[in-house]
């Protein structure tokens, strides 16, 4: 009977001792003491930034505590903090704010005390003593407002706003240069546009200028198409005239039957022929250059024509008597002198035409008349 009593007292003092030791775990990972040795101080946030129960508590830099309780309000937020030891007296306009150390750490509680606390305060009060004095020590208790710190959230929101600004920076210094830029431009123009109409009245004089040129030109190319036409007319009828005179002379030239007369007489006929061919071929198109090429190769043969019959005349004269042939003779020279005046003539005219800025005539090396236009080298 009685190891029986015993053997059941051992078993329920077992079990009272295990459940002692399971309730002291419980209280330990709670961090409930049963003693003296903390106090508690409620500190009223209106954002906790992502505080919860077990944030270690900072004081300089080292931990003395942890949040042990959050309460939700309507209007704020109540964070019950656990301090260790009981002696640790803190200043009482200490800043109590939520901090996070690292963009990926979890916040921490942080006390920072803006001044130290006299020794002969410490020596008076204690932070669990009755007479603790609240206005200058953090006591038991205590109810203070903990500082809104930046939140994560807010961090990232700020530098958004950062780099939305210097966004904005960039984009006003870019539309201020564009505005500068726009400005030397409109400066730039209003100068180009003033010298322009500085330019416009001496240019508008120029082309005046140039256009009463080119009518007195037209007028001139007119005037003497007209003369040397005419003129052209009469070297036609002389040169046909001569040609019928050297016609009639041929039986005094066979009579005469003198070489070198006859070679002076053929080439007198050669040329009559290509100083008619030309003056037909200059009368139909007289602007052309080829044309006043023409022309002057018809008054060298015009000249060398002349030439030769002042040749054939001596010989006759020299050969034959005959009074016909006297007349003949005397009909050919009074027909080159009328030529010959025609020549002159038509060589005043060319002239002139040379002498038109639009159609510029010069001599060639070889002596013969090159014509250029306006835009030939």
């Amino acid at each position: 009977m009685r190891s029986r009593v015993v053997r059941e007292g051992s078993v329920g003092l077992m079990l009272v001792a295990g459940v002692g030791a399971l309730a002291g775990l419980i209280f330990w990972l709670r961090g409930v003491s049963l003693g003296q040795d903390r106090y508690d101080v409620i500190v009223e946030f209106n954002d906790t930034a992502g505080l919860t129960v077990g944030t270690p508590v900072i004081y300089r830099g080292v931990q003395v505590g942890q949040v042990i309780d959050i309460t939700a309000q309507s209007n704020s937020v109540l964070v019950r903090i656990q301090i260790q030891p009981a002696s640790l007296a803190i200043p009482r306009d200490s800043v109590i704010s939520a901090q996070i150390s690292s963009l990926l750490g979890s916040p921490n509680l942080t006390i920072e005390p803006k001044r130290n606390i006299p020794a002969e305060v410490l020596a008076k009060t204690q932070p669990r003593s009755p007479n603790c004095d609240r206005a200058v020590i953090l006591c038991n208790g205590s109810v203070v407002e903990g500082a809104q710190s930046a939140s994560f959230a807010s961090i990232l929101t700020s530098i958004a706003t950062l780099v939305s600004e210097i966004e904005q920076a960039k984009l006003v210094n870019t539309l201020s240069q564009t505005s500068r830029d726009a400005s030397e431009a409109a400066r730039s123009i209003r100068q180009l546009s003033s010298s322009l109409q500085q330019q416009i009245p001496p240019l508008r004089e120029t082309l005046n200028a140039a256009q009463g040129a080119a009518s007195q030109v037209e007028a001139a190319i007119a005037e003497n198409r007209q003369s040397v036409r005419t003129t052209l007319t009469n070297l036609e009828s002389s040169s046909q005239e001569l040609q019928d005179i050297l016609n009639s002379l041929e039986p005094a030239i066979d009579k005469a039957n003198s070489g070198k007369l006859v070679d002076n007489l053929n080439e007198l006929s050669a040329n009559l022929a290509v100083a008619s061919r030309n003056i037909r071929d200059v009368s139909t198109a007289l602007n052309s250059p080829e044309n006043l090429l023409t022309l002057q190769q018809t008054l060298d043969s015009a000249r060398i024509t002349f030439q030769n019959a002042q040749k054939i005349t001596t010989d006759l004269n020299r050969l034959t008597g005959d009074p016909a042939v006297i007349e003949n003779i005397r009909r050919l020279i009074n027909s080159l002198g009328r030529l010959l005046s025609s020549t002159g003539a038509l060589q005043e005219q060319v002239t002139d035409l040379k002498s038109l800025p639009l159609l510029p005539v010069s001599e060639s090396p070889a002596g013969e008349a090159v014509v250029r236009r306006p835009n030939q080298p």
